[in-house]
């Protein structure tokens, strides 16, 4: 009987994560719209939610939007942004967690392939 617990103690649980995102169209004149469309969940313990990140040139990561979020899922976001400036601008979705909605420092747990837009 013992040796039936201790198995059961030792299966662990794996939680699962997913992402979509997707940014169109790959060339844009200066001035035009750039759709970005994406979403992420996980069924872990923690409060997720779903970013969209941008960055042009060698520079960081910026996020412009995160989903509201919630815990066990992620969310998911719908939007559009103007080309602002000429040159390859990168983008991804990102899924990031923390230990609450009002976690200040969360971590990016989970990101999507990159996309490029060509602005011209």
């Amino acid at each position: 009987m013992s040796a039936s617990a201790v198995g059961l103690a030792t299966t662990a649980a794996s939680a699962k994560s997913d992402i979509y995102f997707v940014a169109a169209p790959h060339n844009v004149h200066l001035g035009g719209e750039i759709r970005l469309t994406g979403n992420g969940d996980d069924d872990n313990f923690t409060f997720n939610r779903f970013c969209i990140q941008q960055r042009q040139g060698r520079g960081g990561w910026q996020t412009l939007r995160c989903s509201h979020g919630q815990y066990n899922g992620g969310g998911g976001l719908n939007m559009w942004i103007r080309a602002g400036r000429r040159g390859l601008v990168q983008f991804r979705g990102a899924l990031v967690e923390g230990t609450s909605p009002t976690d200040k420092h969360p971590k990016t747990h989970l990101t999507s392939r990159v996309f490029e837009v060509d602005v011209n």
